[in-house]
């Protein structure tokens, strides 16, 4: 089997990939396990703490943007979450579950001068990991922003594109079915050829970072574990005890999402205001600098009130 690169890009689509955010500061940081962390910082030193909390199997590149923009006034710190850049052995030898990816979370917070009070800023499946820290108070978050939410639960659950053609098969390929994960990346390798040819630079960029487990067997299984562990948590009763506002933001043009169910979180939380962009997609918070600013006007009136 082929394994996936550790950190230094290996490729010319990682270089692509890791080349948004070669100007940050990297850092690493233990996670409770003894799993290292990458961790990567931008804007200035001593500024208010902005944690972004990545989605799962993807690189922090589609983060990057909103990084950038946020490090203006801030200190923006964000990490890879485990099994993006980790080999199979790796992975399998340290806890992968839900609670695990948690701990990071509150691990990063702490390692990185949030301890005290942060801005949370989670992306797609990071939404839940946010939602989790603050409900068990974990983290104390300042402020709190879902773009793009990919979060289960069980009252009024819209399954989406995702759960109903990608995790049934995901869960076959963590149980083991190594025929199948080898024709996920064949069909990947020729959808991606088809993308490189007809797309500009910004969709290759973001069809290469989510198309990143399909590089190799063992990133496919990685990501197909981990896709297990997600989406069998729900997080019904994590809702009533997030004590503050919430901010969600989402494109009604998302393919990946259920506009269904991201209206539905919205009602479940305490405290929530949702903002329905009428494009951007999946990845709005890449390609929509109206969002991004969305993003640092909530964070900074947050910090004004009393």
């Amino acid at each position: 089997m082929s394994t996936v690169a550790a950190h230094l890009p290996a490729s010319t689509q990682d270089e692509l990939i890791w080349g948004a955010y070669r100007d940050f500061k990297h850092s690493q940081v233990a996670a409770r396990d003894g799993t290292l962390l990458d961790v990567y910082e931008y804007g200035l030193q001593h500024g208010p703490p902005v944690i972004v909390v990545n989605a799962i199997g993807v690189p922090l590149v589609l983060a990057s943007r909103l990084m950038r923009r946020l490090g203006e006034r801030n200190r923006v710190v964000s990490w890879e979450q485990r099994g993006c850049r980790t080999e199979l052995k790796d992975f399998l030898t340290k806890p992968h579950d839900f609670g695990s990816f948690v701990a990071d979370l509150v691990r990063v917070v702490e390692a990185t001068g949030g301890a005290d009070g942060c801005s949370l800023v989670a992306i797609c499946s990071g939404a839940g990991l946010a939602i989790r820290a603050v409900a068990e108070k974990l983290v104390t978050a300042t402020s709190l922003i879902l773009v793009s939410p990919s979060v289960r639960f069980a009252q009024g659950y819209s399954p989406s594109i995702f759960d109903l053609a990608v995790v049934p098969y995901m869960h076959m390929v963590a149980d083991g079915n190594l025929a199948l994960a080898q024709n996920m990346l064949d069909l990947g390798a020729v959808h991606q050829s088809h993308q490189n040819a007809n797309t500009g630079a910004d969709q290759h960029l973001i069809h290469s970072a989510d198309r990143w487990s399909l590089r190799s067997i063992d990133s496919l299984v990685v990501y197909a574990k981990t896709v297990r562990a997600f989406s069998a948590q729900q997080l019904d009763s994590d809702f009533p005890r997030v004590h503050q506002k919430v901010l969600v933001l989402c494109a009604a043009d998302d393919r990946t999402l259920s506009i269904a169910s991201v209206r539905r979180l919205t009602e479940l939380l305490p405290d929530a205001v949702l903002v329905e962009e009428p494009s951007g997609g999946h990845f709005l918070v890449f390609l929509s600098a109206e969002v991004q600013s969305r993003i640092c006007e909530a964070i900074e009136s947050a910090m004004n009130s009393p």
